[in-house]
């Protein structure tokens, strides 16, 4: 599980740690937008384009739950792949709230 956190020192003293990437600098559009996993080399390791509105779970938009991939054998571009945390904070580090 993999976790992109803008301040690794909140992160570790609220969640205890776990493998994230810090610093990530940008903020993702609340509205939706693409976004790709990369290797040291560049190439694309994995790649959602996610949207606030229907047929994406739109409890997630804004301010809502995080988003979970249910299974991941599924396909990651299709909305159906994906589900609102059941946990309040989502489940950094640790394995998704939602199963299929």
């Amino acid at each position: 599980y993999l976790v992109l956190v803008k301040n690794d020192v909140l992160f570790r003293t609220t969640r205890g740690g776990g493998r994230f990437l810090t610093p990530y600098t940008d903020v993702l559009d609340d509205a939706g937008e693409a976004v790709a996993l990369v290797d040291r080399a560049g190439a694309t390791v994995d790649r959602v384009v996610f949207s606030a509105l229907a047929p994406w779970p739109t409890t997630a938009a804004g301010t809502g739950p995080s988003l979970e991939l249910i299974d991941v054998a599924s396909d990651h571009l299709a909305p159906a792949s994906w589900a609102p945390s059941l946990m309040a904070g989502g489940t950094p580090g640790a394995r998704n709230s939602v199963t299929p």
